[in-house]
Parts: C-alpha cells; sequence; structure tokens
C-alpha cells in the first residue's frame, strides 16, 4: 500500500513539474518572440540637434558686433554674445570630427551585422582631412533605450578610435552623449544631454564639461527653447573655474532678451537690451 502510494505521488509531481516547465517554457518563448519582435526594427539615428547647440542668434555671422564693440549702449547684448561666443568657439574646434562623423551618418544606410547590431560604415571630411567612420547601435534596457558608439580611423595617425558613445530613448525624444576628448587622451571630456517635445516644439540640450580633474568639471552650457514663452530661448553658462552662473533670455523672433550675471553686474537684476540690441529698462 505504502509502494502504491509513493508512486502516485511521484506520478503526480512528475505531471505537476513538467507541466510547470511548459507553461515557464512558452512564456520564455513569448518574452523572447516578443524582444525579437522589437529587434528585427532597425534603431532610428537621433536627431542632429542632439548633438549640436544652436548657437546662430548670437553668431558673429548674424550679428555684426564691431560696429558696436565701444558702445555701452549695446553693453547687456554685447556681454551676452561674448559669452556665449567663448562656447561656440570651443565647441566649434573641439567637436569638428565628431559632429561631422555624426551629421554624414544620415546620409547612408544601415548593415545588421547579426542578432540586435545594426551599423554604418562611410567616409567623412573633417578639418580637411578624409576619416573614415563606423557607427553601432544595439537595443539596451529591455528594449527601451538604444546605446550607439562611433569609431574613427585617421589614415597614419590613429585606427578605430572609440570617440564616443551614447544611447536614445526609442521614441527619439531623449538621449545623452558622452565624448571622449581625443586619441592622445582617450577619456572623457564633453557630456551632452538633450530633450524634445515634437508636440509642443520646445526642446533643451546641455553640454557638461566631465573631464577627469579638469579645473573646469561641472562648468555647462544649457540652451532651451521653449516657444509659448514670450522669451521663448534660454541660455545658462556656468563657468565652474569662477564659480560663476550667467542666465541670459531672449525671443528668437524680434530678438529683445535679458542677461543676468551677479558678478559682472555686482547684482543679481536682470539687465535688458530691446529688439535693435540697445540697452533698455527691464519691464
Amino acid at each position: 500500500m505504502l509502494n502504491k502510494t509513493l508512486i502516485i505521488m511521484k506520478i503526480f509531481y512528475a505531471k505537476m513539474f513538467f507541466a510547470i516547465a511548459i507553461t515557464v517554457s512558452l512564456s520564455m518563448l513569448a518574452v523572447n518572440c516578443k524582444k525579437d519582435k522589437v529587434n528585427e526594427d532597425p534603431p532610428q539615428l537621433p536627431p542632429k540637434t542632439s548633438m549640436v547647440m544652436d548657437f546662430s542668434d548670437f553668431s558673429s555671422a548674424t550679428i555684426d558686433y564691431t560696429k558696436n564693440i565701444d558702445s555701452t549702449s549695446y553693453a547687456n547684448h554685447n556681454w551676452a554674445g561674448l559669452n556665449v561666443g567663448v562656447w561656440n568657439l570651443i565647441l566649434t574646434v573641439r567637436l569638428a570630427v565628431p559632429v561631422a562623423s555624426f551629421y554624414e551618418a544620415f546620409n547612408h544606410q544601415y548593415v545588421q551585422e547579426g542578432d540586435n547590431l545594426w551599423s554604418w560604415s562611410y567616409s567623412f571630411v573633417a578639418q580637411n582631412t578624409n576619416h573614415t567612420a563606423k557607427l553601432t547601435a544595439m537595443y539596451i534596457e529591455s528594449n527601451q533605450k538604444i546605446q550607439w558608439d562611433m569609431y574613427i580611423t585617421k589614415e597614419n595617425v590613429y585606427s578605430n578610435f572609440h570617440w564616443y558613445t551614447g544611447y536614445s530613448a526609442i521614441s527619439g525624444l531623449e538621449g545623452n552623449w558622452t565624448l571622449n576628448e581625443s586619441n592622445i587622451k582617450p577619456t572623457p571630456l564633453l557630456s551632452i544631454d538633450w530633450h524634445r517635445n515634437t508636440s509642443t516644439g520646445s526642446s533643451d540640450i546641455k553640454y557638461t564639461n566631465v573631464e577627469p580633474g579638469g579645473l573646469e568639471n561641472g562648468g555647462y552650457i544649457y540652451y532651451a527653447v521653449s516657444p509659448s514663452a514670450s522669451l521663448n530661448a534660454t541660455y545658462d553658462i556656468f563657468n565652474k573655474g569662477e564659480n560663476k552662473l550667467i542666465n541670459i533670455q531672449w525671443n528668437k523672433n524680434s530678438k529683445n532678451g535679458r542677461i543676468k550675471d551677479a558678478k559682472h553686474y555686482l547684482n543679481p537684476d536682470w539687465h535688458c537690451w530691446d529688439s535693435s540690441f540697445l540697452d533698455c529698462n527691464c519691464p
């Protein structure tokens, strides 16, 4: 009788184990099928604006600072332009190769190299020199993000240098880039965080100095556009070495704006300019 009971129990547990195994297997198959289905879709490149900040409203190409340089009547706008221009100059030089490599990717078709791996390979010109690039992409974090990695080769100088990495949400609405300094000093230099809202037209991008041990580590420039605001564009510039924050706001259409720089003006107030860039009283 005891042996018969044991046999029945063994059969029961065997059937139960088999049923559980089948259930788990089906569940895993469903998950894997869902994952594979997502991964069959090629990743979409992040927008060009995810890497490049708009400096055009304070560019010397659109504003003639020379005729106003000695006039205190234009002091507020010129001070804003000078501080924006410093970052623009530095970034134009330091980001020339990474930006050129990223922009060129939009002119080429991806190749699927394997399961969850895509790549774009091509040549491009930066600083009057030929380069080759390979941009790779793969889904990460349960397919909610895409990881990007850029490898650049400069003939007879360096090969497959991992210049930058990053991620973008599969929605294409936010992400980050981390750029290394150079092939000679392959350590992080700049972090770029970006967001956009395609419904409202608002967007922002922030460059942060992340150089390990650098005097300006933590310094940043932040740019945002809010179409519904009266002053619909903003720069926040933080100089880490001087522990100084500058706030700049202006209207992209009428061009009037204001700046706040407590260390420069020796007060915490806003200082304004009108649509002709002349100093004026703040509203």
